[in-house]
């Protein structure tokens, strides 16, 4: 009876233990391995492809349908937008060419008054030298000719100097 005592257990054969030992993922790849093996090969890439073509990697049609929607949405108020922002620079193109030739105009309305002044001064400088005021008709000819002078010469004083 000493030898039963000391005896080892029977073993199992290393292939039953490694199987009841097996987490199931590791469980279902040896299954998927031994059907695999069973596959013939030609089979095997007709249901890789079948199950590939299944599989689709964006959203379901009518997702994907509104989506687009959206987008096209999105796009359509970013051109009206710009649509409106050219619209409203013409506007304000329009407007400033508006003043430009109002401010225009006034500039020459009063360079012609200015001028008209300057030359009626000419005149009744001259008209003084000759009456006998020598001093007041010498000062207005001279003012009104330098006047004169400078309008002919391009500084008219509604210019501003940019010095």
């Amino acid at each position: 009876m000493a030898e039963a005592s000391t005896s080892k257990p029977e073993q199992q054969p290393k292939e039953a233990i490694a199987t009841q030992q097996l987490i199931p993922s590791e469980a279902a790849k040896e299954v998927l391995e031994k059907r695999l093996e069973q596959l013939p090969a030609q089979e095997l890439v007709g249901q890789f492809f079948a199950a590939i073509s299944r599989t689709s990697i964006g959203p379901d049609p009518e997702t994907a349908r509104i989506m687009g929607q959206t987008e096209m949405h999105a796009e359509s108020a970013k051109l009206e937008a710009y649509k409106k922002n050219l619209e409203n620079r013409d506007k304000q193109s329009d407007r400033d060419h508006d003043y430009r030739c109002r401010k225009l105009q006034e500039d020459s309305r009063n360079l012609k008054i200015v001028l008209g002044a300057a030359l009626v001064g000419c005149v009744g400088g001259v008209t003084l030298l000759v009456v006998g005021h020598p001093v007041v008709g010498s000062n207005l000819l001279l003012g009104s000719a330098a006047t004169i002078y400078s309008i002919v010469g391009g500084r008219t004083p509604f210019t501003k100097d940019k010095e």
